[in-house]
């Protein structure tokens, strides 16, 4: 963790990026991609659902 300079460049490493859909002037955001590493995606979800 200490490699990185902020939280940002954490979740961009780790591929957790959220899903966007833009249509013209509107856009919306979703949940995150499955561009993460699996695992690591569920541990993630597992451990905000405790």
């Amino acid at each position: 963790m200490q490699r990185f300079e902020s939280l940002r460049q954490f979740i961009g490493y780790r591929g957790l990026v959220p899903g966007k859909r833009s249509t013209g002037e509107t856009g919306r955001r979703g949940g995150i991609t499955k561009a993460a590493n699996g695992r690591f995606r569920h541990r993630l979800v597992e451990s905000a659902w405790t």
